[in-house]
C-alpha cells in the first residue's frame, strides 16, 4: 500500500509529517512525498526531504490516499493552489481516502469537497472560517472522519489521523 503526502516547497510542519511518516511505515505503508516542484523541500523547523514525486506526475489509482501536511507554506501556496485542488477532487473522485491536518484543511476546503461534511476544527482560526464558508460542520473531535475526508484540527493529532486513515483504507 502507498499512501502520498502533499508538503510545500517550504515551510511544512516538519513534526507532522515525522509522525505521519513513522506512523505509516510501521504498517509497512510505502510513503511517497509529493510537491508542486521537484528537488528538495524544507520544513518549518529547518528538516529537508526529496520530493519523491510532482502532483502532474501522479495517479489516483496508484495510492491509497493523499494526507495534506499543515504549515506556514500553506498560505504561499496561491499560485498552486489550482493544481493541489485538482489533485485532491481526483483523489475524492476516485474514492481514495483524503486527509488534512490543520491548516491544509483549507485545501479540502477551496477544493470543494467538504459541503455538509464533519471538519475537526482546525487551531488556525482563518482555516475554521473558510471551512464554514464553504459548507463544512466544524466539530470539536481530535480527529474527525467523514465520508472518505480525515482532519486532524492540531498537528498533534498526526499521528491518530495516520491511524484512522488505516482503518479508514482497509475498510474500503
Amino acid at each position: 500500500m502507498k499512501a502520498l503526502v502533499f508538503v510545500t516547497q517550504k515551510d511544512f510542519k516538519d513534526e507532522s509529517l515525522s509522525a505521519i511518516r513513522r506512523s505509516l511505515q510501521k504498517w509497512d505503508v510505502e510513503v511517497v512525498v509529493s510537491c508542486t516542484k521537484k528537488g528538495e523541500v524544507y520544513g518549518y523547523h529547518g528538516a529537508s526531504y526529496h520530493v519523491d514525486t510532482t502532483l502532474l506526475e501522479v495517479s489516483a489509482s496508484d495510492y491509497a490516499c493523499i494526507i495534506l501536511i499543515d504549515g506556514p507554506g500553506i498560505s504561499a501556496l496561491s499560485g498552486e493552489m489550482r493544481q493541489v485542488s485538482e489533485t485532491v477532487r481526483n483523489f475524492y473522485g476516485a474514492g481514495k481516502v483524503v486527509c488534512a491536518i490543520n491548516n491544509a484543511i483549507k485545501i479540502l476546503a477551496k477544493s470543494n469537497i467538504i459541503k455538509g461534511k464533519e471538519i475537526s476544527e482546525p487551531k488556525d482560526s482563518e482555516t475554521a472560517s473558510i471551512v464554514g464558508l464553504y459548507g463544512g460542520v466544524l466539530t470539536k473531535n481530535k480527529v474527525e472522519s467523514d465520508g472518505g475526508i480525515i482532519t486532524a484540527g492540531n498537528p498533534d493529532e498526526a499521528s491518530e489521523l495516520a491511524d484512522v486513515m488505516l482503518k479508514a483504507v482497509k475498510a474500503k
